[in-house]
């Protein structure tokens, strides 16, 4: 692996609150990186459902959006008398990966992240039935929808802690496509860990801290200094792109007290060449 040691950390981001939403936004209009980076436009965390993918401020030719609920629903209170009424459902075969993508089967409050980024893909036209000369009217979809469970998502093996691989590939699990062009991990780590997240030079990426405290950068050669960070933080690793350098390296460690959970967003899949 080639290392540079020029990479910093440019800023420390807060999340922001949205309105009366239920929800902080870490990157887009209204946080400190209002434009968000690559092809991302925003991130929120939402407390009790995602936003309408129609309510979305952006309007280039195709939009996608990913949901990622980061726990599972809540089970329905039981009222029975019945032991065996109070059994779980037998498994489904269905690929429980996906996600409803309709807001009409979120009938409770959930938690989740929802990520808004300029699509690689082409718009989808449809032809609508009408009474008119031309016998209708072309419709434009500009947003593709997915959705994905924290519970479904495929774990990658990392001696330092747990790593769902969401979209893009981490230690030799990929999630495929759609969400194969860009890199976002659910990271889970314990008291008194380390793990090494592989960084494209030229591929900014960003750190959102969901829940307790970890030390990010330091004793690697990519980075000068380390950063204690805990919730509701973000860290953006801008790209630098100097030449001849193509990768270094971000090293995550927990003390003896906390672990964390963080989510790592990269613009990039590892699989993917930079330009």
């Amino acid at each position: 692996m080639t290392v540079n040691s020029q990479r910093q950390v440019e800023r420390v981001l807060t999340a922001a609150r949205i309105g009366d939403e239920g929800a902080v936004r870490i990157i887009g209009p209204g946080t400190d990186l209002p434009q968000g980076f690559g092809p991302f436009l925003s991130l929120d965390e939402f407390f009790l459902a995602p936003s309408p993918a129609l309510s979305s401020p952006y309007t280039p030719p195709l939009l996608e959006s990913l949901v990622y609920f980061l726990e599972p629903p809540q089970p329905e209170p039981s009222h029975s008398n019945h032991p065996a009424d109070d059994l779980p459902p037998p498994p489904e075969t269905s690929d429980r990966s996906i996600a409803p993508e309709t807001s009409d089967e979120i009938d409770q409050p959930r938690h989740g992240l929802q990520l808004f980024l300029r699509s690689a893909l082409q718009p989808v036209v449809e032809k609508a039935v009408g009474d008119g000369e031309d016998g209708g009217s072309e419709l434009h979809w500009p947003i593709v929808n997915h959705g994905r469970e924290a519970e479904f998502v495929a774990e990658a093996g990392a001696g330092g802690g747990q790593v769902k691989v969401v979209a893009g590939g981490y230690g030799g699990v990929w999630s495929g496509p759609p969400l194969d062009g860009f890199q976002l991990l659910d990271v889970s780590m314990g008291p008194d860990c380390r793990l090494e997240i592989p960084l494209h030079s030229k591929a900014g990426a960003l750190v959102y801290i969901l829940e307790g405290v970890g030390l990010f950068g330091g004793e690697t050669a990519g980075f000068a200094s380390a950063s204690y960070q805990n919730e509701g933080h973000a860290l953006w690793l801008p790209a630098h792109g100097s030449t001849g350098v193509e990768q270094d390296s971000l090293l995550v460690r927990t003390n003896r007290m906390s672990g964390v959970r963080f989510i790592f967003l990269a613009e990039t899949s590892p699989h993917n060449s930079v330009d």
